[in-house]
């Protein structure tokens, strides 16, 4: 999962704990902590509009066939914590791009 910020960085997401769209960062660590936004680097959240933090559980996708998806179910039933999946692909083939979306 090391170059998942590749795939989803230009991905729309919203975070569950805020409905907040989430920033794409290449790591939390680096994601403010004093603003009223939310940011996701693939795996962790920080979502500074609820004032919580948490994981993939709590955020959701809009696939490309327009279907609100789940992250943390999204991750298991497309692979990616199997070793030989081409989850990374999948992503770029799966998610609404930020620019598509017309929320």
């Amino acid at each position: 999962m090391d170059k998942i910020y590749d795939a989803i960085k230009d991905k729309i997401f919203f975070s569950r704990l805020s409905d907040a769209e989430v920033i794409v960062v290449e790591s939390i660590k680096d994601a403010p902590r004093n603003d009223r936004k939310a940011y996701f680097d693939g795996v962790f959240l920080r979502d500074n509009v609820a004032g919580m933090e948490d994981d993939i559980q709590q955020l959701t996708s809009i696939s490309k066939d327009g279907e609100i998806v789940n992250i943390e179910s999204f991750y298991e039933e497309k692979g990616a914590y199997d070793p030989d999946s081409d989850f990374l692909a999948t992503i770029e083939n799966a998610l609404m791009n930020k620019k598509d979306y017309h929320g």
